[in-house]
């Protein structure tokens, strides 16, 4: 039985080493498979993560889903959006008359530290203001929250003189604030 094991079995020859030594020669079993060979476990979890498998002979892509509405009027407004990105770029001179013009451009530019030349549109001003006063709102309430805290946590001490006419100022800079960003 032994020599029947040994027929079926694989034998790598001795290789020789640099230093002219010879490796032992190496017997690889039947049937053995390495480990980098091996298929990795997944569940059936993994597996119908992964995707599922379809029926020999079926492609999804031909049994496309009908658009809805929104869909195709998604498609036409893309479209139309690249039409005009499209038309025009193809009546513009050759590119290098472009990079020449950009150029010229970029050299009668003056770079200003002052923040002069920045002007909002007064839609641009009139959402920048709103943002300002929400955060600053919203700054001043968690200042109020934090104050009360303080207050409420400790009941043995009080908040000093100071303290609370900061909370009353808050207070007052926060009733203000609301009033402005209701009438806006």
């Amino acid at each position: 039985m032994a020599d029947k094991d040994v027929a079926t079995d694989r034998v790598i020859a001795p290789t020789r080493r640099p230093d002219g030594s010879l490796r032992k020669e190496i017997r690889i079993r039947a049937g053995y498979t390495p480990q980098d060979e091996v298929a990795i476990y997944q569940p059936k979890g993994a597996q119908l993560r992964k995707g599922l498998d379809v029926p020999p002979g079926y492609d999804p892509t031909s049994v496309a889903k009908p658009k809805t509405k929104a869909a195709k009027k998604n498609e036409k407004r893309k479209e139309k959006k690249q039409q005009t990105v499209n038309a025009p770029s193809s009546q513009e001179s050759p590119a290098s008359d472009g990079v020449s013009n950009i150029s010229d451009h970029l050299s009668t530019l003056k770079v200003s530290t002052t923040g002069e030349g920045q002007q909002l549109n007064p839609s641009e001003q009139a959402d920048s203001a709103n943002v300002t006063l929400d955060k600053r709102i919203r700054a001043l309430k968690k200042k109020i929250r934090l104050m009360e805290l303080k207050e409420t946590s400790s009941p043995g001490t009080s908040l000093s003189s100071e303290q609370t006419e900061k909370l009353e100022a808050w207070r007052l800079e926060l009733q203000g604030l609301e009033a402005s960003l209701a009438s806006e």
